[in-house]
């Protein structure tokens, strides 16, 4: 009776063994990338919405916890009055201008934590922090005069948390469309924060 005893709690473990391997994922990393929109936000200027891509890399612990790293870009060029409103083409221009070309860089760690079983459509929750560097190309100019405008070149590097959702659509085991709103507070202050909408795709290998 013993032998059989033993026998059967082998029999049990090397079972529930399998299940666990079975219930893991079988691709670990995943791939992937997009584009969309920011909308940044500023205390002094009235920043224009902007067109965003990038891509990261992670690492899938199970279906439902992940690690990424990824970077994205955004840039626009505006110009502005010395008050930091914008200017258009129905602007009637009376004092200086401020013109100015700016990019910035996303750098980011994150945590991904899906919702529920996997399925093909697959919420999930998103935190973490990174940088944010920007370079910004400002020029000062006076209506009417043509001496060549004052330009300054502003470079900065903080520190950022970010929080956000979205979701995964699933087409293959291996592949999904995925979808995302993620809030970025760079200096972790929020008259600097940053929308950014993404719509890309996974490839887990």
């Amino acid at each position: 009776m013993l032998k059989v005893s033993r026998l059967f709690a082998s029999a049990v473990t090397v079972l529930s063994l399998v299940e666990r391997v079975e219930a893991a994922p079988r691709e670990r990393f995943k791939l992937g990338g997009g584009a969309g929109l920011s909308f940044l936000s500023d205390p002094v200027l009235d920043l224009p919405m902007t067109p965003t891509f990038g891509g990261f890399i992670g690492y899938r612990v199970s279906d439902n916890v992940s690690l990424e790293g990824g970077i994205y870009y955004a840039t626009f060029r505006r110009t502005f009055t010395l008050d930091g409103s914008p200017v258009d083409e129905n602007t009637p221009v009376t004092n200086d201008l401020l013109s100015q070309q700016r990019s910035d860089y996303n750098l980011e760690a994150t945590l991904i934590i899906n919702l529920g079983r996997r399925k093909q459509f697959h919420p999930f929750l998103l935190g973490g922090g990174g940088a944010v560097r920007s370079t910004a190309n400002t020029a000062l100019s006076q209506p009417g005069v043509t001496t060549p405008p004052t330009i300054t070149i502003d470079r900065t590097q903080v520190p950022s948390v970010h929080f956000g959702g979205g979701f995964d659509l699933y087409f293959l085991y291996n592949v999904a469309a995925r979808t995302e709103l993620r809030y970025t507070l760079p200096d972790f202050k929020y008259s600097y924060r940053s929308i950014r909408f993404i719509f890309g795709g996974t490839f887990f290998f």
